[in-house]
């Protein structure tokens, strides 16, 4: 096999491991993450090793290069116990992400980076580090692990892709925009440069020119799969989940059986459309619930150790109201990556459903050296012990709020954003709007407000505050899908105290209401309205 020119690798690959070159593979996984390839050929280190450990470290990268990666894997753990090298782990790392196990890779390159390695080596790593956080889609630690690798190597071009990629999808345009304008500016050969196009027209919300240029892509088959995910993901930011969906079944349809991405893409097309529609009672046919199981499943079969796929499942099961499967698969995610605070966070928040409060109050204490300046862990013991109610706390006698304070931005439910990202956006924020609509509320304009959060609805499916508003002024208003919303806010917040009762107020007596209550006593035992209600339901049957 020719050797690669080394020009043309560091235009598209993350550098090689030392002593081996890397040629990128036909597709890439993540954007243009040419990493992901890593066939390697071997050639002598250029670092001192003892004999056996050396031996053992050239048969790991020739087992790379030939796929074997668990045995790989094997060979690099013997030559580490051998005499621990930065480079041995380093490799351990790509060995490991390549089996798609983010935790074993994290903490390799952790473990490599404790070797004190020089300079060079040490970019190599942070960059790894980088595609584990951005495989698991925690694209803040991606970019600042990016970064970190630029400043010792600047002019790497696919870790400036895969960095503006991450500010991408963070939702931090203005970033993308000018790590893509810069890399564009170098008039780089690659067919790459197409994509980079497409992300420039997706920064600048020019979704005409970023879906025509992305569809010219799709035509190669090196980039077909990243194009259509790419197309994908537009389609689902702009709601038009009929599209997204025909497209991700094409996706399964040519690299469902190689590509556990697939399964992932699939089934996150529909489960954001099930998110968004919840209110529905129909809003997903019998078939696409069916063929969401199967997705998440499949991923979960085919990348085991990968957290994202069980949390992914925990918030199917957390819509379906079965909380003891929500939290089975929030803490199967946790344990893969103890250090995520959301997989944390929704652990906790499912036991507390469930009754568990003294084991809900230890996953608390666990969060908050995870969030040190967050909010969030103190606000939950709060919301469903806590009176007056978190509704009267915006309007209550204390003034109307004039600006955003940090409980707005402090349980946005599963999503990784925060308020800088928010105020980063080029559009009015979900909190944003639901201030305003509060506001108009207030002065006697309820249509307005309902307009407004239906659109903080549309921009956060996953946060509870707008639905429960909604529901409350449909109340208010007499509407007939008042209680629609108050479920859906009810499922997105199961720990509401406030919203339990309403609901059990306000739900007609019969089996509906019945099952309410037995899952709201569940969580509030000891509360005296719960109890009175459930007794005078039985007594009418």
């Amino acid at each position: 096999m020719a050797r690669p020119n080394r020009a043309w690798l560091e235009t598209c690959c993350t550098p090689p491991l030392p002593g081996c070159v890397i040629k990128a593979k036909a597709h890439f996984r993540s954007v243009a993450l040419a990493l992901s390839a890593a066939l390697l050929i071997w050639a002598p280190a250029a670092f001192a090793l003892d004999e056996t450990a050396r031996l053992l470290y050239a048969e790991g990268l020739q087992l790379l290069q030939q796929g074997h990666y668990q045995q790989a894997s094997q060979r690099f753990e013997r030559a580490i116990r051998i005499q621990p090298r930065a480079e041995l782990s380093f490799a351990l790392g790509v060995a490991y992400f390549r089996l798609h196990q983010p935790v074993q890779a994290y903490q390799a390159y952790l473990q490599a980076l404790s070797l004190l390695p020089d300079p060079g080596l040490s970019a190599r790593i942070r960059s790894g580090l980088g595609d584990v956080f951005f495989d698991t889609e925690d694209y803040a630690q991606a970019i600042a692990a990016y970064r970190s690798a630029l400043d010792h190597q600047p002019t790497w071009t696919g870790v400036r892709l895969k960095l503006a990629t991450s500010y991408l999808r963070l939702g931090r345009y203005s970033e993308a925009l000018r790590e893509s304008e810069n890399l564009l500016a170098e008039q780089t050969p690659l067919s790459e440069a197409r994509y980079l196009r497409s992300l420039i027209y997706v920064a600048r919300q020019q979704w005409p020119a970023a879906i025509e240029e992305l569809e010219q892509l799709a035509r190669e088959p090196a980039h077909r799969f990243e194009a259509w995910r790419q197309l994908n993901w537009i389609y689902r930011m702009q709601q038009r989940y009929d599209r997204a969906t025909e497209l991700a079944q094409e996706v399964l349809a040519e690299f469902g059986p190689s590509i556990p991405q697939a399964y992932q893409l699939a089934a996150a097309t529909l489960l954001e459309k099930l998110t968004l529609c919840l209110p529905e009672p129909q809003c997903q046919s019998p078939q696409e619930k069916r063929q969401l199981h199967e997705y998440l499943e499949r991923w979960v079969l085919m990348t085991p150790d990968q957290p994202q796929s069980h949390f992914e499942l925990g918030w199917l099961a957390q819509l379906e109201g079965d909380w003891p499967a929500a939290r089975d698969a929030y803490e199967r995610a946790h344990r893969l990556f103890p250090s995520r605070p959301d997989y944390l966070l929704k652990l906790a928040e499912m036991e507390w459903a469930l009754g568990r409060q003294p084991d809900a109050r230890i996953r608390l204490e666990q969060l908050a050296p995870l969030m040190p300046d967050s909010p969030l862990w103190r606000e939950l013991p709060r919301w469903s012990a806590h009176h007056p109610s978190l509704f009267a706390r915006w309007t209550g006698a204390d003034g109307f709020p004039t600006q955003i304070q940090p409980f707005w931005l402090s349980y946005l439910n599963g999503l990784k954003r925060n308020a800088s990202a928010l105020s980063d956006a080029a559009k009015l924020s979900a909190p944003d709007q639901t201030l305003q609509a509060l506001r108009l509320w207030q002065a006697g304009q309820p249509a307005w407000a309902r307009a407004l959060l239906l659109q903080a609805r549309r921009q956060e499916s996953q946060w509870w505050l707008p639905s429960e508003l909604l529901g409350r002024l449909q109340l208010e208003t007499g509407a007939s899908d008042a209680l629609l919303w108050l479920e859906a806010a009810y499922r997105l917040n199961p720990i509401s105290r406030d919203l339990a009762l309403l609901l059990a107020e306000h739900l007609p007596p019969g089996a509906q209401r019945r099952e309410h209550l037995k899952r709201a006593l569940q969580t509030f035992a000891d509360d005296p309205r719960l109890q009175e209600l459930y007794l005078q339901d039985l007594s009418t049957r």
